[in-house]
């Protein structure tokens, strides 16, 4: 069209078709649907049977279903016909074993449809066979970068570790964990009454069906909810790189979605920063996300944090103090605790919560203010190591008293935008600074690495 640019109004000319006579519709391929297995979580030799709707303008003339327990190399069952329903049995298989699978269907004129409608070796349909029912790791597992869970659509029920409630003060939905496992170990369950007087630690069962909310695997349509066991150990946080979460493109991040993760410095007795007080400042918006990681001077590296707001769209907990703005405190929701602005390069001594994914990006959600402890003012920070600076506020003088023994070593001065300012040695346990002509505002000073 050569119109330049990638705006709105920029779209070029296009056709618009008016009337029924300006389309001629053509013999079309088999429609495939409605795709059931006899197990929703098969064990051990259990065999499988695929069962699917296929349909077509003409008549349908075969259809197959290919199978693989390697991922390479496929084997062809011809499906039984009953009406429109097409059925095969896949023979049981060893636990721990994913099964791959997809359909061919072709009619009277030799159309034919592959589904998955993808080269079907790359991302087919699967599922794992295990050891007893249904795990979430069976649920959440995938062997493909997309995330989507192999039980889709299927109705089953679940057993876990509530590590997140729906009431009190926590984060104001349920997810529950597989206390054995350390990977593909949590899910989000979406019940409503019939779950919100589950409490952190309950060990309960769920039946329900397996959704994919957005790219994010959930147990809807919950038909009944039973406690199993109260007061269980809480499985402890998995400990995890916040780098890890920086975009939704490492195939590593996707195990962790819906478990209760903590982010800590890589570097041994380092804190996180806030690198970012809005990770969306790019595209013009505010969301509600701002960022830590190890690297105050890197706004592009960590994890997203999300708290504050509660929408149709956006479900994060009304119990933690630390957002990005004063306008979530009576937007999406109102807070239930004070509302804390957080700052750049903030120091982060703890945060964890549950790891979720919506709108192409991880995120962590923590439940409570227990899940998360910031450093908020350079007093603070120095006192917790035993130092003393003063006058505080001051003009760029100022006396900075080190606890015996730490001396003979260096202090580093940032503004807030991650940028050194000013270097010097410490020679005595009281020793006073003049720093270079700074603009007024706040400043952050520690120990050099």
């Amino acid at each position: 069209s050569g119109c330049p640019g990638a705006g709105q109004n920029t779209i070029g000319y296009y056709m618009n078709p008016f009337s029924v006579s300006h389309y001629v519709k053509g013999a079309s391929s088999p429609a495939i649907g409605n795709i059931k297995k006899s197990v929703a979580c098969p064990q051990s030799g259990s065999p499988v049977t695929i069962s699917v709707t296929v349909t077509d303008d003409g008549s349908v003339s075969e259809v197959k279903l290919f199978y693989s327990t390697n991922g390479l190399s496929y084997t062809e069952l011809t499906m039984s016909a009953t009406g429109s329903r097409y059925s095969a049995t896949i023979p049981g298989q060893a636990a721990g074993t994913t099964v791959r699978y997809y359909f061919r269907g072709r009619d009277n004129l030799n159309n034919t449809t592959i589904f998955p409608n993808v080269p079907a070796q790359v991302t087919p349909l699967f599922y794992n066979v295990g050891t007893s029912g249904c795990s979430i790791r069976d649920i959440q597992f995938t062997p493909y970068t997309t995330g989507r869970s192999g039980y889709t659509g299927d109705t089953l029920s679940v057993q876990g570790i509530v590590t997140a409630s729906a009431g009190g003060n926590n984060l104001g939905y349920v997810y529950i964990q597989q206390p054995d496992a350390t990977e593909w170990a949590g899910i989000w369950v979406n019940g409503g009454s019939l779950i919100s007087g589950f409490n952190v630690g309950d060990l309960v069962s769920v039946p329900g069906v397996v959704e994919e909310y957005f790219n994010f695997t959930r147990i809807t349509n919950i038909s009944a909810a039973n406690l199993v066991s109260a007061g269980q150990p809480v499985p402890a946080p998995v400990v995890l790189n916040p780098s890890l979460f920086t975009t939704n493109t490492d195939p590593n991040a996707e195990k962790y979605e819906g478990m209760l993760v903590k982010l800590p410095n890589p570097a041994a007795g380092q804190n996180l920063f806030v690198v970012d007080t809005n990770a969306d400042a790019g595209s013009g918006r505010n969301n509600g996300e701002y960022r830590v990681g190890a690297d105050p001077a890197d706004p592009n590296t960590g994890c997203r944090i999300l708290a504050g707001r509660q929408s149709s769209s956006t479900f994060s907990s009304l119990n933690v103090s630390y957002v990005n703005s004063p306008r979530w405190a009576t937007v999406d929701g109102t807070m239930a605790v004070d509302p804390i602005i957080v700052l750049p390069g903030q120091e982060v001594t703890l945060i964890q919560g549950i790891m979720h994914y919506s709108f192409f990006n991880y995120k962590l959600l923590p439940r409570n203010n227990s899940d998360v402890t910031m450093i908020l003012s350079i007093e603070e920070s120095l006192k917790n190591k035993g130092f003393a600076l003063f006058p505080n506020p001051n003009r760029g003088e100022f006396s900075l008293q080190m606890p015996a023994g730490s001396y003979g070593g260096s202090v580093e001065i940032y503004n807030l935008r991650g940028q050194k300012v000013f270097a010097a040695g410490v020679n005595n346990m009281l020793q006073k600074f003049t720093l270079p002509v700074q603009a007024a505002g706040l400043y952050k000073v520690r120990e050099a690495a």
